[in-house]
């Protein structure tokens, strides 16, 4: 078990905390998500949300760090290769599906990012089941750091999403190009491992 590795699997700790703070009921003492408790729309940034945010600020700089730590100490293994990417997704996915839930952001977006990680993880099985380990390649990469992004983008500016700024999407609307992008790219790289 390496110090990347620790990392990773510390991640998924992190996400538990930022769930909590985004799903238990602060309402009877503030405002929570994208309505107060009265059913009105409310816009503000609530501090149950801003601990959330900080959270996943920290669970994104350790995404980073144990990348870095793997490749400097030459920690890169199998298990890191299959744990992170999916650390990445949990974390990333919960959140949008929370999102979702408080109409910050549209519920087909959250649908396709899950649907095309159910894929693509289904893919990495075949591989592993076959001994190949699938890395995240570039569109993978570019699909998460555009997620990260979206995620602190909409954090920062709740409110129903039909309702706020434009821009504030679209960090995520780019994701869900990359994501698409690499659903395809991942298939048609290991078309033989599905035939085969």
């Amino acid at each position: 078990m390496t110090t990347s590795n620790k990392l990773t699997i510390s991640r998924l700790f992190f996400i538990l905390l930022i769930l909590f703070f985004m799903l238990f009921p602060f309402q009877n003492f503030f405002t929570f998500g994208v309505y107060n408790y009265n059913g009105f729309l409310n816009k503000n940034l609530t501090w149950n949300y801003i601990i959330a945010l900080i959270l996943f600020l920290i669970t994104a700089l350790t995404d980073v760090l144990d990348g870095h730590l793997a490749r400097k100490r030459n920690e890169i293994t199998n298990f890191g290769k299959l744990i992170d990417p999916l650390a990445d997704k949990i974390l990333i996915n919960s959140i949008i599906v929370v999102f979702a839930a408080n109409c910050m952001v549209p519920i087909w977006l959250a649908i396709l990012f899950i649907i095309r990680d159910m894929f693509v993880d289904g893919l990495r099985l075949i591989g592993a089941n076959k001994g190949i380990v699938m890395s995240a390649k570039f569109l993978g990469k570019q699909k998460t750091i555009w997620q990260f992004i979206g995620v602190t983008v909409v954090f920062l500016f709740p409110g129903v999403w039909y309702m706020n700024t434009w821009w504030t999407l679209v960090p995520l609307y780019i994701a869900i190009i990359f994501s698409i992008a690499s659903w395809i790219y991942y298939y048609k790289v290991n078309w033989n491992l599905i035939i085969g």
